[in-house]
């Protein structure tokens, strides 16, 4: 997977700076990485199992929720990574996370794009609970023209009851579906 692959080299030039001068030691509250912003969401990553997941019997969507689980897994661990070279300014491994983090987190969100017709048609209330929770810990401005309405769909998934369409403040364009392109 080229996202591990991007994440070993970091870790590698991170080992490489050590060596070469000892970093301060961070503060791990400092920063949009502080760890009680994603800790709750760590333990609730640590807690799920896919394997126990509603899809687990539906060999597509279990391979498809095993994959988005692992990335998600790796962004929380890049979250912790970037919070511990968060200290000197202009550090390249610093950077090198901040970019593997942009990365993933990209690839997340295209994932989660394909999940929301899976999980519409396949409830699967847990990991649509999951995914609200790790765009919402993501400590950057991530929405993108046309993805304005991916948050509040995954939250009418994950309950039903809260938030439903036809209350104000929904705006419109509601149905507008993306093309595959």
């Amino acid at each position: 997977m080229a996202a591990a692959a991007v994440v070993a080299l970091a870790a590698g030039e991170m080992r490489a700076q050590e060596t070469l001068a000892p970093a301060p030691t961070p503060t791990p509250t400092a920063g949009p990485f502080a760890k009680p912003r994603y800790a709750a969401l760590e333990n609730e990553l640590a807690l799920y199992s896919p394997f126990e997941s509603p899809w687990a019997e539906i060999k597509v969507n279990h391979a498809f929720e095993t994959h988005l689980f692992g990335l998600m897994r790796a962004e929380v661990r890049l979250w912790d990574l970037q919070s511990q070279l968060a200290a000197p300014e202009g550090n390249p491994a610093r950077e090198s996370a901040a970019e593997i983090s942009r990365i993933v987190h990209e690839q997340i969100l295209a994932e989660v794009v394909e999940a929301l017709p899976m999980l519409q048609k396949t409830p699967n209330k847990a990991f649509a609970q999951l995914l609200v929770h790790q765009l919402e810990a993501y400590p950057y401005e991530w929405r993108e023209e046309g993805s304005e309405e991916l948050l509040p769909s995954l939250r009418k998934l994950a309950d039903p009851t809260s938030g439903k369409l036809d209350s104000p403040g929904n705006g419109g364009g509601r149905r507008r579906r993306r093309g595959n392109g």
